[in-house]
């Protein structure tokens, strides 16, 4: 909660700035399932493009959302939904079709990482990820936790997946995307 009230996490939002590239990958009647999703920007953007799409956002805490997030989330007009759990433990959301996960995984705690890509795995069929290897501190704090090349990530990915696509990041060449298929 700290470090989403005071270490400038709202000053910028990787996936609200991926947000064409996701939306193009989404089919309109896919769910999603949103792991780590932030501030909100995303889904606030995406239920203006596509208002009827099912989304289920993952966060450790509410705190992280931005007033406009909460409101599309209380909105009954939108098919959004926020929980507020551990990636550790997804034993009990819902199943998606697509799932996003943006600059998230590079900063859990280590010994959890098996876990929460097996949980993220179990309940979504595809998933696009992005994460860096630069080093980020906030309030003092070591951010980057889990640091790993592209290809380590690559086959981190590859033991869940059946198709694993990497793309480099236009941002910056220590920022990896990957599109990761069932099939």
């Amino acid at each position: 909660i700290d470090v989403w009230l005071r270490g400038h996490y709202r000053n910028g939002s990787t996936a609200f700035r991926m947000k064409e590239g996701l939306i193009e990958k989404v089919q309109t009647n896919a769910i999603i399932n949103d792991y780590g999703c932030g501030t909100g920007r995303l889904e606030v953007w995406w239920v203006s493009q596509r208002p009827k799409q099912k989304i289920n956002m993952f966060d450790i805490t509410v705190e992280c959302l931005e007033d406009e997030a909460i409101n599309v989330v209380e909105d009954d007009n939108y098919n959004v939904e926020f929980y507020e759990v551990d990636l550790s433990n997804l034993k009990n959301i819902p199943k998606a079709d697509w799932g996003f996960c943006i600059n998230v995984l590079m900063t859990v705690q280590k010994e959890n990482l098996n876990a929460i890509m097996e949980g993220i795995h179990k309940s979504c069929d595809n998933l696009i990820a992005e994460m860096y290897d630069l080093s980020d501190k906030r309030l003092g704090f070591e951010m980057t936790t889990v640091k790993k090349n592209s290809s380590e990530w690559k086959a981190e990915f590859k033991k869940y997946w059946k198709t694993v696509e990497f793309i480099q990041s236009g941002e910056s060449p220590h920022r990896y995307i990957f599109i990761c298929k069932k099939k």
